[in-house]
């Protein structure tokens, strides 16, 4: 059931997510022209598990926007203007398994950028001004599946930056120059090369 409220879309409906389903409303407030100066006039339901704020004129993420929506499963934001994210900003939504954040302006991804996050599965950094990753700013994200870095300036990745996930990222082509990163244990000998 679809119920328009000022141009912003609830939708209640089950979504299946990472094994478990949730009865919630879907926020969508994409393309409003929403900007960090009105973005507290946007309160999001406390029962919300996906946000989409994609689209606006977002230029950074508050540390305490998210903050009383535990439930949080997705958060969408991606084609906005966002060159930074409060240390800790999604930490009070410890829930959340997908962060889109591509087509913004974000040029560093900072250790504790994802903090808070254990089931972080999928999060999209794609075309971004990416340049630097900084060491252990994915230590806590254990679940992390699925990472897109694809058209970023990343020339080369901290000393085992992936050292907790079996997997290589999807980083895309002319992305990373240097792939000696890439390990299963911080033991050089354990080190590949791409």
């Amino acid at each position: 059931m679809y119920t328009p409220i000022i141009g912003i879309l609830l939708c209640n409906m089950v979504y299946k997510c990472t094994g478990f389903e949730v009865d919630g409303i879907e926020f969508d407030m994409s393309n409003l022209g929403i900007t960090n100066a009105n973005l507290t006039n946007y309160p999001i339901p406390e029962d919300a598990w996906k946000i989409q704020l994609n689209d606006n004129q977002i230029t950074y993420v508050p540390i305490n926007y998210f903050k009383n929506v535990s439930g949080l499963l997705v958060i969408e934001l991606y084609s906005n203007e966002i060159s930074d994210i409060q240390d800790l900003a999604f930490a009070a939504t410890p829930s959340v398994g997908e962060i889109i954040l591509n087509h913004n302006k974000l040029s560093v991804i900072k250790k504790l950028m994802f903090s808070g996050l254990p089931h972080l599965a999928v999060l999209k950094l794609d075309n971004n001004e990416i340049h630097t990753l900084e060491q252990d700013c994915f230590k806590e994200n254990s679940a992390l599946q699925d990472l897109t870095l694809n058209d970023n300036q990343v020339e080369r990745l901290p000393r085992c930056i992936f050292d907790q996930h079996n997997h290589p990222a999807n980083l895309g082509k002319d992305n990373i120059l240097h792939h000696k990163s890439f390990c299963k244990s911080c033991d050089p000998s354990n080190q590949k090369s791409k």
